[in-house]
């Protein structure tokens, strides 16, 4: 999607598998949910087609979440390789923790829609 090297920032990446085991990697929670939304553009291939998306879980992000389970964290002070960004959580509670810790919000995967992914994009003034 962005082009951004994966390697460079591996414990941000997150993936996005098709049900013909084709894997595509992302450099961000942004850049993951995004192009899972846009698949037809960017992957070639409906949305029909995608059998998991995964995101790294913030706190342990050597483990991934299921996107569509994950509760996230906008408005942080947090920035990714792509500046704002989200930041996954197992649970309502994990997701508590990082505003206490970080600031922001909590909402649902329900709530990200493609208007609060290019908000994000946008650098803050």
């Amino acid at each position: 999607m962005c082009a951004m090297r994966i390697v460079d920032n591996p414990a941000w990446a997150g993936a996005i598998e098709l049900i013909d085991g084709k894997t595509y990697y992302t450099c961000s929670v942004r850049c993951t949910l995004a192009t899972s939304m846009n698949s037809d553009k960017f992957l070639g291939a409906p949305k029909s087609e995608i059998k998991r998306v995964r995101v790294p879980r913030y706190l342990a992000k050597s483990k991934t979440l299921d996107a569509e389970k994950a509760w996230y964290v906008v408005d942080s002070d947090v920035r990714g390789p792509m500046g704002h960004t989200l930041l996954p959580a197992a649970s309502h509670e994990e997701a508590n923790t990082l505003v206490e810790r970080h600031k922001g919000r909590v909402i649902q995967r329900a709530d990200v829609t493609m208007a609060l992914l290019k908000q994000l994009k946008t650098p803050s003034k």
